[in-house]
């Protein structure tokens, strides 16, 4: 049988298969890249599950924690502290390199937009103009609201995404030291995603972090998956409407935990759960902002198809003739699609697009139908918690606009199936 080490080192071999893709320039085909990124990532849900599976049923929860000393139970803080600082000294280069300004990305520029006029009492959803060309509003509230701070003290925005990243970690350890993981665990928990960061900013990809400010969906959804395995509900329901509201990629997986709960906890916990959910967006979004326009939402998506135009045809910091510098990062098969359809761009874009959408659906189909099948054996948080990170390597190894940076969600949810793999069991059913 394999033992829990040796499965570790398996699924970290795994893991490291699609961080490379971020850190070094692997020597692979771009074709082949996302063939290795696609099948590393569904193998980790695999074994991960499988072992779950086995070792923590819910026949099988543990009451025993063992007890540390005090230099032990402090050791994970000081190596938490040491990694935020050794990733936060990278992110700060790549602050300075890559200054805040709409040339070099409009993604940050766009969101201080957002903030100045929620400051200011100007309407918030209306469009963007930049030097040359003009963005609609397109993100949701939770995607720019965490950055106020940010303008009214008058510090860079990006510091909010790490500081919201670093915020979630945090959650994590102390969560893992509350079930009585192991010291050693408890480290490498506190260490490892400071170390991830690091090595990201310093590699191949490293100016994404000057342009983009991912870690904050990142950290968003790290709450998701901690909030799975609470019994308070309300909790849940909050992280999902943090979810929601910010990189809603778990759309299709949404409704299968909606479907669970229903099965699991009951009409009640249920309905009470989506009601939190909708009086959160109701009072995040709809009515401070939708309900001036509704025209707000169809707009945003109109402007998301244009925008997904444009990237697949060759950018102007390309040479002619160059496949589209997005598609042809070696994260999605959306380049599979620009190489070998017919028709002509937006002829093969609409079939990517299909083709993605019905493998989301398939894949959220699938997810329910173990969750039922596995539903005596294991926990259910546990399987939507593998399934949430199966279920987004899914869809995004099928996007059709794969920005490098929209990677490193499914990447970094590698890191809560680590917590409770090394974790002892004390997720109790129900």
């Amino acid at each position: 049988m394999m033992s829990r080490t040796f499965l570790i080192i398996l699924l970290l071999m795994l893991w490291l298969a699609e961080f490379s893709l971020q850190v070094w320039d692997v020597p692979l085909n771009n074709q082949v890249r996302p063939i290795m990124w696609f099948i590393s990532g569904l193998l980790f849900c695999g074994l991960s599950l499988w072992w779950l599976l086995r070792e923590r049923g819910a026949e099988n929860v543990r009451t025993d924690i063992t007890r540390v000393e005090a230099w032990q139970r402090w050791l994970p803080w000081v190596v938490f502290l040491g990694g935020m600082m050794l990733a936060g000294r990278s992110l700060q280069g790549r602050f300075e390199e890559i200054p805040i300004d709409p040339y070099w990305s409009d993604i940050v520029p766009s969101i201080q937009l957002y903030v100045t006029r929620l400051l200011a009492g100007e309407p918030v959803y209306v469009p963007m103009e930049f030097p040359g060309w003009t963005v609609l509003p397109t993100y949701f509230p939770m995607m720019w609201l965490p950055y106020v701070p940010a303008e009214v003290f008058g510090f860079d925005y990006r510091w909010v995404a790490f500081g919201l990243f670093a915020i979630a970690v945090a959650v994590w350890v102390w969560h893992a030291a509350r079930v009585g993981a192991g010291w050693i665990s408890l480290t490498a928990f506190a260490g490892a995603p400071f170390v991830a960061v690091w090595l990201m900013a310093e590699g191949v990809r490293g100016q994404v972090f000057g342009m983009a400010v991912e870690l904050m969906p990142v950290a968003l959804y790290l709450l998701l998956a901690l909030a799975l395995l609470q019994k308070r509900l309300w909790l849940l329901a909050l992280a999902i409407v943090g979810c929601l509201l910010s990189r809603y990629a778990f759309t299709f997986w949404l409704p299968v935990l909606f479907m669970v709960m229903l099965l699991e906890e009951g009409w009640w916990k249920t309905i009470r759960t989506g009601l939190i959910v909708a009086v959160g967006v109701g009072l995040l979004y709809v009515l401070p902002f939708l309900s001036r326009d509704w025209s707000i939402l169809k707009n945003g998506l109109d402007y998301y198809h244009t925008t997904a135009v444009g990237q697949w045809h060759t950018q102007s910091f390309q040479s002619p003739g160059e496949k589209p510098h997005h598609l042809n990062q070696g994260f999605s098969f959306a380049l599979y699609f620009y190489d070998f359809a017919r028709g002509d761009v937006e002829d093969r874009l609409s079939l990517n697009r299909k083709v993605h959408m019905l493998a989301s659906l398939l894949a959220a189909a699938l997810l329910f139908v173990c969750t039922r099948l596995w539903r005596r054996r294991l926990q259910w948080r546990l399987t939507m918690l593998v399934g949430l990170k199966f279920y987004l390597t899914v869809f995004y190894g099928l996007f059709h606009v794969p920005f490098s940076y929209l990677y490193w969600l499914p990447l970094f949810l590698a890191f809560p199936v680590f917590v409770v793999i090394l974790t002892p069991n004390k997720v109790k059913r129900g």
